[in-house]
């Protein structure tokens, strides 16, 4: 086989032997072979931090299993909590030589299973570091099912850890994890690579690990690459099962990047003067005089349309500046556009200004508004102590002051996009099933959104097919879950605010290619609270009423707790599925930024169903500025992946409980994806600095 120049052994060993010699790596995080932070084979105490995410590809044997002829041994894992990981585990072992399960292409195991590990609180800098965990969490065919305490600490270049594990023998296998472990990892100099021995309880295994330095260009990841061997492993029936596998990681850490904004630092070239207190004091006690007021709102009106915000009204209310903006150019967080409003309106403001607010107007109607001290802002500009800026923060829903009180520099807003199209991947997928270890449609989704008046746009989808795997071909299982070419959705959405804190949004049309019928959101804000109730409403029906196309409806009511300044959600709730099933869902959901993740389960008709759900933007920070008709890409792309944990039937397959997702999500299109109110914005003031400083100077 012919490689490219770059491609050739000579020169990756180059590559490899320059980054050895000229980078200084971290410690980095190793992943087991078993779906935790570990060693080789065997956990550690340690956990991922606090948001950094793990994924895995690699081809471990389980020793206690027959050599099969497929081997595939992948992991996902997420630092879900503060001393908590939580991570998935996909096993795949088939053999070339038997003949599958009756209704399968199933010869070996195949599991999707799922981890958890607890870190203790450190008691003393000088003891070691404890956790506890337990593999294979529940489900149907539990393959690997055990639970274990650790212990780990490090002296110099030394790792050690040792613990012990109490395996569940599930059939003839035996356990797999089970007995007293321990071992070692011996990290050379400052180069990136580990040595590691260790045993398991049943047997020994050695490795060598290197750990890259972090990637500045891919969100500070880190790549980690694992080979080993096992020696005197045994199977079941004790014969001699020795084996080689490798493992590539990348570990991405969400979490520190979203904090690492509260220590932004602008360059040297975007630094604000320094404030005159004194004159800053005697301006403030002088008269407005109109036409200095005329002047800085102009200037004000201008700098806000440089940095692309779109429908803007700025006037003058008493001693308060008020800005109406409309933001679709900062797409990944509305904390980006109000950083660069608050910003250049307390910049521009008249000193006599005591107060400037935000308001934010999506569908040119205002949805919430923000409002703080233009003194104490300027002041937080300069110095990033965001303390006392902070304690003047205040946000709330539906302005209800009166735009005729407002003296505005012209009673027009500016101009707006007439049309925003976004491209969105859309994929249906089946992981570890009876008939595939991974099974997926992927399709280019094509949205525009029009609007047409004051809180109603119109909704398009349009999907395009790009492949299919072979089971979700026609005429295979998969087929009707596939994606399918044509115009999925279109339809008008109308937001109304009923009441300060009850938000409404309706939308009529064509649903699902061939459907047509309705879809409501009720959103209830409680009061002294970030909390809100949710209901959700669908009702469709075929435009060819017949037996063979059944309505469709489903509805669900839930209350979502937002605690830890909004970052944790708790959403509880009750649901009616497609087909007709009913019970209990429960979602805990965790932002890094504007990165999320989801782990949810729900109660079907004697069946338990969890799984993990990811969702991030696929747009730039800044998109593209406002014209007549604008592209993007979608402010939330997620994709997740379930199993059941208990069932009453051994059908992996999950075949009810499924829900018909809203086309125009309030939450999405209109609440900065749920994330408002005064404690998330107040906990936002730093990303709204760097914002300023990035994008409005």
């Amino acid at each position: 086989m012919t490689h490219p120049r770059w491609l050739h052994p000579r020169w990756a060993l180059t590559a490899l032997a320059t980054a050895l010699a000229t980078t200084t790596h971290a410690q980095g995080t190793g992943i087991s072979a078993k779906g935790n932070t570990g060693g080789l084979v065997i956990p550690s105490a340690w956990v991922l931090e606090s948001g950094t995410v793990a994924a895995t590809a690699g081809n471990y044997m389980e020793p206690r299993i027959p050599d099969p002829s497929k081997r595939r041994n992948d992991s996902f894992g997420v630092g879900l909590l503060p001393y908590v990981e939580l991570f998935g585990r996909f096993v795949d072992y088939q053999y070339d030589d038997v003949q599958p399960r009756p209704g399968t292409n199933v010869t070996g195991p195949r599991d999707l299973s799922a981890n958890l590990k607890i870190q203790l609180p450190s008691l003393a800098e000088q003891l070691p570091d404890f956790a506890f965990g337990i593999n294979d969490i529940g489900g149907a065919a539990a393959h690997f099912k055990s639970i274990y305490g650790v212990a780990s600490d490090q002296w110099g270049p030394v790792r050690w850890s040792a613990g012990v594990a109490h395996g569940k023998a599930k059939d003839s296998r035996g356990r797999m994890f089970h007995g007293v472990f321990g071992g070692v990892e011996v990290l050379v100099g400052r180069t990136g690579l580990a040595v590691l021995a260790e045993y398991d309880g049943q047997q020994s295994h050695a490795g060598i690990r290197y750990y890259s330095p972090e990637l500045p260009w891919l969100g500070n990841a880190q790549f980690v690459g694992t080979a080993q061997r096992s020696f005197r492993a045994k199977d079941a029936q004790g014969n001699r099962v020795d084996a080689t596998s490798v493992a590539l990681s990348l570990i991405v850490p969400f979490g520190s990047n979203a904090r690492s904004a509260q220590h932004y630092s602008p360059p040297a070239s975007r630094t604000l003067p320094e404030l005159d207190e004194a004159a800053e004091r005697a301006a403030a006690q002088a008269p407005l005089d109109p036409a200095e007021v005329r002047e800085r709102l102009t200037r004000l009106q201008a700098a806000l349309v440089g940095a692309g915000l779109e429908r803007i009204r700025v006037g003058m209310a008493d001693n308060r500046l008020v800005v109406e903006y409309e933001n679709h150019r900062y797409a990944q967080n509305e904390a980006d556009a109000l950083g660069i409003v608050l910003g250049l309106a307390a910049e521009h403001a008249p000193r006599q200004v005591l107060r400037v607010y935000a308001v934010t107007v999506k569908a040119g109607q205002r949805q919430y508004e923000t409002s703080i001290s233009a003194a104490r802002f300027r002041q937080f500009l300069r110095d990033g102590n965001w303390g006392p800026a902070r304690a003047t923060l205040w946000s709330g829903n539906k302005p209800d002051y009166d735009p005729a009180e407002v003296r505005w520099l012209s009673d027009q807003p500016t101009s707006r996009s007439w049309a925003r199209f976004e491209l969105a991947p859309r994929i249906s997928s089946y992981v570890g099933t009876e008939v595939g270890a991974f099974d997926y449609s992927l399709a280019a989704d094509w949205q525009a959104f029009v609007p047409l008046w004051r809180g109603a746009e119109f909704y398009g989808s349009y999907v395009t097919p790009i492949h299919d795997s072979e089971n979700f071909r026609e005429g295979e299982v998969f087929y009707p879950s596939r994606q399918r070419r044509g115009v999925r959705a279109a339809h008008v959405s109308q937001a109304i605010w009923l009441h300060p804190r009850l938000l409404n949004v309706i939308s009529l049309g064509q649903f699902n290619y061939h459907y047509y019928g309705a879809q409501n959101q009720t959103l209830f804000f409680v009061p002294g609270r970030a909390d809100t109730v949710n209901l959700r409403l669908t009702r469709l029906r075929h435009k060819h009423e017949h037996e063979q196309y059944p309505d469709q409806q489903n509805y669900s009511l839930s209350y979502t707790l937002r605690l830890n300044e909004g970052d944790t959600w708790i959403e509880g709730g009750y649901a009616r599925f497609v087909d007709g099933s009913h019970g209990p869902t429960l979602n805990f959901t965790r932002w890094f930024g504007d990165f999320n993740v989801q782990v949810h389960a729900r109660r079907v008709d004697g069946s338990t169903t969890a799984g993990i759900r990811l969702a991030f933007p696929l747009t730039p920070r800044q998109g593209m500025r406002p014209y007549p008709v604008t592209f993007a890409g979608t402010s939330q792309f997620s994709y997740g992946v379930e199993t059941r944990v208990s069932s009453a039937g051994s059908n992996v397959v999950t075949r009810g409980g499924n829900t018909i997702p809203l086309d125009y999500n309030a939450d999405t299109q209109l609440l900065n994806r749920g994330r408002i109110g005064e404690a998330y914005f107040g906990n936002q003031l730093p990303r709204m600095r760097e914002a300023f400083y990035r994008y409005a100077l």
